[in-house]
């Protein structure tokens, strides 16, 4: 019998929605969207789900602070939707 993988086994590991993504970066769901939308913030997919590491997460938050970037800025919708793959 196979594991399914559960919300929590991939928090376990480090692996955040967008929506936790958000609450993690304290942001909206529609900005934490645009971050990986945009690819300031590298994400893949499981099945129909887009997953981003907590520590792709945690580089972006340090270099975001380190160069006094703007999160308002950054997070314009690029005009290239994610693939759907």
């Amino acid at each position: 019998m196979r594991h399914r993988q559960t919300n929590s086994d991939m928090r376990d590991v480090g692996a955040l929605t967008i929506g936790e993504l958000a609450d993690y970066l304290r942001v909206g769901r529609t900005t934490a969207n645009n971050l990986v939308a945009n690819g300031e913030i590298p994400s893949f997919r499981i099945g129909r789900m887009r997953r981003v590491m907590r520590a792709a997460a945690d580089h972006w938050l340090h270099d975001a602070s380190r160069l006094g970037r703007s999160i308002v800025a950054s997070t314009q919708r690029s005009k290239k939707p994610l693939s759907r793959e």
